[in-house]
């Protein structure tokens, strides 16, 4: 019974982790990008892409993290 206990307390320590090393992978990615599309929301009207983006991650965080991954990262594969 233990050790059953200690597999849930790993994995409730693993899917947070993996979450917060996937938001750090794409922002880290949105970060040293040069030619960034337009956010799905902007705060300076499209003027500048990496204000907005970054506002998002701080604001939206995962959210945004996987809008990333799947409007930018992906496309460039």
């Amino acid at each position: 019974m233990c050790s059953a206990m200690n597999i849930g307390q790993l994995i409730t320590t693993l899917i947070p982790l993996a979450l917060l090393v996937f938001w750090a992978w794409m922002f880290a990615d949105m970060r040293r990008s040069d030619d960034l599309p337009g956010c799905f929301i902007s705060l300076r009207r499209g003027r500048d892409p990496r204000s907005d983006w970054t506002a998002m991650f701080v604001i939206l965080s995962l959210v945004t993290a996987m809008m990333y991954y799947t409007e930018v990262y992906r496309s460039r594969l």
